[in-house]
């Protein structure tokens, strides 16, 4: 049986129009997958979110 910790949890969250290159480069780094619904409001892990926060790349949590 898997715990929460194991399971990937999306988060969708939205970026400006100017962000997303930028976003879309380190999502790929991360090596996860990650889901775009459209082109500013996407589908992505919490390590994705740090990831994003490290690299002081803006988004909103919806």
């Amino acid at each position: 049986m898997a715990t929460t910790s194991t399971l990937n949890t999306y988060r969708k969250v939205r970026v400006e129009p100017k962000n997303e290159a930028k976003m879309i480069g380190a999502l790929l780094k991360t090596g996860e997958q990650f889901k775009a619904i459209s082109r500013t409001d996407y589908y992505i892990t919490r390590k994705q979110c740090v990831t994003l926060s490290k690299n002081k790349i803006p988004y909103q949590k919806l």
